[in-house]
């Protein structure tokens, strides 16, 4: 159990959505008291600790503006707020435009060599010996990571996340000075996710920043049998700003955050009501079934979008197939900003993630009154999808139309059971002729020789059991 009553070290990093990019442009919240950030350049080696000021050194690296402030200082209020008598260090190493993925131009977070990585420690490093210095050794620290926007740029640079986040994260907590850890044991890192979209910089779309998403609970997980703390908060709530790259601008972003992490870190983040980050339960989908449609053909059924989704979960189907989209990138042809297909028509299992589009298809049957369904499978919530040559029969629909229990073949078509003849075959129940030859039980004859039973057609007659065909007529069972 944390004892939250020490001082209190906040380690904000990222790229520009940590520094954050515009919000000179806000009204500025009043640091607590007895707050200090490590100021000063890592280059010329001037790092010192100042008082916070918001607006005024809360950039420390100044690459934007030196009025920009991030979470920090709203994440700093409400811990004043339970532990009036605490000292608040902020340790800020944050740059716009800064991945992880080393074949970015610009991945200074990766921990092999990476300029914002090293900055970092250098950093931590510093207010490591300054509060040695203070006499204060026994103290809280939480890392406020938001980052991931320069890595979803690329699909690939995305797709490789995981791996980079989890190598970030590991290298961090090994890092040490003088035989010490520079990250504690207990150190929560809460990684702060991406949203969906990030339309305005013309990134590669929902692809980038799902395959980033997803990255992040892999990650963390690893993270997590290494026996550390970690969590994952929701950036979706502010959806009105999604077409935009630093939402912070608007107003109201940052403190949802501040409120998100912070609970987070004090463990109530589920019982104050914020979004299950881990949800992979979506909610309940219906397809519009279709009736009279042509014979023999492949009909595909309207998008539907996969809602109150968090992270990726499984998506099968039966007797049907499905495709899925993502709701919005660039055509790597046309580079016009559209709908992209993600996976193309399967029967098999896979994979969708959060606002993705999925469609399904069936192939009708070839009788005039034929019902076909699909049913599909998204995180463990299923959905049936009819669709019918003539009128929809929902009380025996089938599974896939011709051929089956309602088609040309089946309980009550043209030849029986599941073929033209009778139960299996031409004339009878498997033969021919009968049961099991060409004119009755066992032989060509009958039961064991050429005239059977009672005839040259088996049992009774020629073509079977009672007469040219098999049990009562020509084709079987019940038809030709």
């Amino acid at each position: 159990m944390t004892d939250f009553a020490k001082p209190l070290v906040i380690i904000r990093i990222g790229q520009s959505n940590a520094t954050t990019s515009g919000t000179k442009n806000l009204v500025k919240p009043v640091a607590p008291d007895n707050m200090f950030i490590v100021d000063g350049s890592i280059k010329d080696g001037t790092l010192h600790l100042d008082a916070y000021q918001t607006g005024v050194n809360s950039d420390p690296n100044k690459i934007l503006a030196a009025e920009d402030f991030s979470t920090e200082v709203y994440f700093a209020q409400k811990f004043r707020a339970e532990n009036p008598d605490q000292p608040i260090f902020v340790v800020k190493e944050a740059v716009a435009g800064n991945g992880i993925d080393l074949e970015l131009t610009n991945g200074n977070w990766n921990a092999t060599g990476g300029a914002r990585y090293n900055a970092l420690v250098a950093r931590l490093e510093f207010i490591k010996l300054e509060l040695a210095a203070q006499g204060i050794t026994d103290y809280n620290q939480v890392i406020l990571f938001n980052q991931g926007e320069a890595d979803a740029l690329h699909v690939a640079s995305a797709q490789r996340y995981d791996d980079n986040l989890y190598d970030l994260i590991s290298s961090l907590r090994g890092e040490t000075l003088n035989g010490e850890a520079l990250i504690n044991a207990d150190t929560m890192w809460i990684q702060e996710r991406i949203r969906p979209e990030l339309a305005d910089k013309n990134y590669a779309g929902y692809a980038g920043a799902a395959y980033v998403r997803e990255g992040i609970y892999t990650a963390l997980a690893q993270d997590t049998a290494d026996g550390y703390r970690n969590a994952v908060v929701d950036l979706d709530f502010h959806q009105d700003s999604w077409n935009k790259i630093h939402p912070g601008t608007t107003g109201g972003w940052l403190q949802g955050i501040a409120d998100r992490t912070f609970a987070a870190w004090k463990g109530t983040y589920l019982a104050e009501g914020y979004v299950d980050t881990y949800d992979a339960l979506p909610d309940e989908y219906a397809f519009v079934d279709l009736a009279h449609q042509t014979q023999a053909a492949y009909v595909v059924s309207a998008a539907i979008k996969t809602t109150g989704l968090e992270k990726s979960t499984e998506i099968t189907i039966t007797d049907g197939e499905y495709r899925l989209w993502w709701p919005r990138g660039v055509n790597a042809v046309t580079q016009i900003t559209e709908r992209v297909l993600a996976s193309d028509w399967t029967s098999g299992p896979g994979v969708v993630h959060p606002y993705m589009e999925i469609e399904v298809r069936v192939q009708t049957g070839t009788g005039a009154s034929t019902t076909s369904r699909a049913v599909l499978t998204v995180g463990g919530v299923t959905s049936d999808w009819y669709v019918s040559t003539g009128e929809i029969d929902y009380s025996d629909p089938g599974d896939t139309g011709g051929g089956d229990d309602t088609g040309t073949g089946g309980d009550t078509g043209t030849g029986g059971d599941t073929g033209t003849g009778g139960d299996t075959g031409t004339g009878g129940d498997t033969g021919t002729g009968g049961d099991t030859g060409t004119g009755g039980d066992t032989g060509t004859g009958g039961d064991t020789g050429t005239g059977g039973d009672t005839g040259t057609g088996g049992d009774t007659g020629t073509g079977g059991d009672t007469g040219t065909g098999g049990d009562t007529g020509t084709g079987g069972d019940t038809g030709t």
